[in-house]
């Protein structure tokens, strides 16, 4: 169950004379997904309205400026658009993660400075950033992850020096769940947030492994985990809804065979419920799909979604596994 953060389409009404820059979109999706509660919902033409005008008025080299001499807001600013590649000469994870180490480092002598002046709400921002910023060099392909480590030797961050160049994408996934966990401490529970809690949770299932119980962080990253586990209630609720919804739509059609069910049909298969993990009163049967059809529905099976996420998992970072340290491979596994 993967969390996704928010679609920018590029479909919106825009005034005509509106700037556009290259990888706006982009730009305003992590402001959107990094900066503000899931929750908040948008007006995407309006923010896309704003974005235009600032970045008309505030050029990257001001922004630069701004941020060397310590200022928290342009170091979050600098930050989004190293991530998004927006009034940048490219897009770089890392870049981003030097530019928030001024405020998320705290053995820096920069960040202790910045902290000094730096709001609960900007940090918990930074904090956000950065788990995004790191999960996107979890999700890197390989090609992409050469392009990181060139970036690594050329920001040549104290954190990537001491860990060492080129870390497998689980590294990237454990310092992603610390900034994740940080930026929930500070009270903002982003979309990219819930992306890192919800990837680490899925990847442990996917080993059969309940990570919020490891020994290593059900403790430290209890935060995290709690608004993962109000997270995913949400979703099997808001699955509830629409289910319900349906039956009330298509009175005449096949059930789900959930228990204290009474309906019947010819064939005993009809009523057989799926065999995933999700609540048995969203467990579907197979009549159930065959007759509502896999477009009608307003979301997929949890269950077959889940099946789905755990089965790329397995396949697109098997070969980091046989990479990974005793240290990290703990993380996810012990039990």
């Amino acid at each position: 169950m993967q969390q996704l953060g928010r679609d920018v389409g590029k479909d919106i009404d825009v005034d005509a004379d509106m700037p556009i820059y290259q990888n706006m979109d982009k730009y305003l999706s992590v402001k959107l997904d990094c900066l503000s509660d899931y929750r908040l919902e948008h007006d995407i033409a309006k923010e896309m309205k704003e974005c235009s005008t600032y970045l008309t008025q505030a050029k990257s080299v001001q922004v630069i400026d701004r941020a060397d001499g310590h200022d928290p807001e342009a170091i979050i600013e600098l930050a989004v658009r190293f991530l998004s590649g927006c009034a940048m000469r490219k897009q770089s994870a890392e870049g981003a993660l030097c530019t928030l180490d001024a405020i998320t480092d705290p053995e820096r002598e920069m960040a202790r400075s910045s902290r000094k002046i730096t709001s609960p709400e900007l940090m918990a921002q930074a904090y956000s950033l950065a788990a995004h910023a790191q999960y996107q060099k979890f999700i890197a392909s390989p090609i992409e992850r050469q392009d990181i480590e060139t970036d690594e030797h050329l920001f040549c961050r104290s954190e990537t020096r001491r860990l060492g160049y080129g870390q497998p994408p689980l590294t990237s996934l454990e310092l992603a769940a610390r900034h994740a966990n940080e930026s929930v401490k500070l009270g903002l529970v982003s979309h990219a947030v819930l992306t890192v809690g919800l990837t680490l949770r899925d990847l442990g299932e996917s080993f059969g492994v309940n990570v919020s119980m490891l020994p290593e962080g059900a403790k430290r990253f209890r935060p995290l985990w709690r608004e993962v586990a109000r997270r995913v209630e949400e979703i099997h609720e808001e699955e509830r809804k629409s289910r319900r919804s349906l039956e009330k739509k298509d009175r005449g059609g096949f059930v789900c065979a959930a228990e204290g069910c009474d309906e019947r049909r010819e064939q005993k298969s009809a009523l057989r419920s799926c065999a995933g993990k999700c609540p048995p009163d969203l467990k579907p049967s197979y009549s159930w799909l065959y007759r509502i059809g896999p477009d009608t529905s307003s979301s997929a099976s949890l269950g077959s979604s889940a099946r789905s996420l755990k089965l790329r998992i397995r396949t697109r970072f098997a070969s980091s596994w046989s990479s990974a340290t005793k240290g990290q491979k703990r993380f996810i596994l012990q039990r």
